[in-house]
């Protein structure tokens, strides 16, 4: 029934998901202390979407543990920790000294979200799909309880093995009614 909004969402993001949020039939609510990945990174400005990413991953460059934010737009995030972004230019790691940090990952907790499965995927029909991603709803507060330096493999091929650096934000997902909510750095951008 929902496989339009669905597959709308994950193709460019749309308001229309929080109807999926909403329906009593969707299990939204997730288990206690799972840990979700979201990658950001620098790119050449070609256009205004270009614009907003950037000025997105600066002020998450920016934050701090113990700052509170808030997002007023639905994000993507997946369970693997491979880097899935299509980006320009290629991301830099933290290792390599080229330059400015090019790339950073959320590693979040979430309170709710909306699972999208390659099982899903398929019995919706939107096609194939094995990133196992976790759309979470918009109006989310976080706060931020450690900023780390992070070794993992960039490879998908279990038989060859990266070392890369990335910095990582580590975030846990607050009640919308928690003391310091009202407070929260608006970190949702608009074209």
């Amino acid at each position: 029934e929902h496989a339009d909004i669905v597959e709308t969402q994950r193709r460019r993001g749309t308001s229309q998901v929080e109807q999926l949020f909403a329906d009593p039939r969707a299990l939204v609510d997730l288990p206690e202390g799972l840990v979700v990945y979201h990658q950001m990174a620098r790119r050449f400005e070609h256009g205004d979407k270009d614009r907003v990413t950037n000025r997105a991953f600066e002020a998450h460059m920016q934050l701090l543990p113990g700052d509170v934010v808030r997002y007023e737009h639905q994000r993507s995030s997946t369970l693997k920790v491979w880097w899935f972004s299509s980006i320009n230019p290629r991301q830099r790691w933290l290792h390599e000294h080229a330059g400015a940090e090019g790339a950073l990952r959320l590693e979040l907790v979430p309170r709710r979200g909306l699972y999208i499965s390659a099982a899903t995927a398929h019995d919706l029909d939107l096609g194939p799909m094995d990133e196992r991603e976790l759309i979470l709803p918009a109006g989310t507060v976080w706060r931020v309880v450690g900023i780390r330096d992070v070794v993992f493999s960039d490879i998908r091929d279990e038989k060859r093995v990266s070392s890369e650096r990335i910095r990582t934000v580590l975030m846990v997902e607050l009640h919308p009614d928690a003391p310091d909510a009202d407070q929260a750095l608006l970190l949702s951008y608009e074209h």
